[in-house]
């Protein structure tokens, strides 16, 4: 910038004044992450990332599984409640050569009747 002053003989002076700067021997502050290197924060960054990725994916591995699992389970379950209503409808109970009379018959009759898959397991 320049300023113009006059002086008591009457001329005119033009001068310039400069702006100084002062130097600081101060580091600027570090933020909260200023002493861990960028190849650490890149790190943490990438495995935080993987750890979302990995919790998603077993958030929908597992919700579909186990609907998979329960309409399998369901579907069984059916299977032998016809297999059984079937035995009570027509069976014939081997000790008399008759129809089911009784509920412990029929029962007796039917477990000993069925054969379990590998995957499957009969409790008395």
């Amino acid at each position: 910038m320049g300023t113009t002053a006059l002086t008591t003989s009457g001329l005119m002076t033009t001068g310039t004044t400069t702006g100084t700067t002062e130097a600081t021997t101060e580091r600027p502050r570090a933020g909260r992450f200023g002493q861990v290197s960028v190849r650490t924060r890149l790190t943490v960054v990438i495995a935080l990332l993987t750890l979302a990725a990995m919790t998603v994916a077993g958030v929908l591995v597992y919700a579909l599984e186990s609907r998979r699992i329960e309409a399998a389970v369901t579907e069984q379950i059916k299977q032998e409640i016809g297999e059984f209503r079937l035995l009570e409808r027509e069976g014939i109970d081997p000790d008399t050569a008759q129809p089911f009379t009784n509920a412990q018959s029929l029962l007796v009759t039917y477990l000993q009747r069925n054969v379990p898959d590998d995957d499957e397991m009969l409790v008395v």
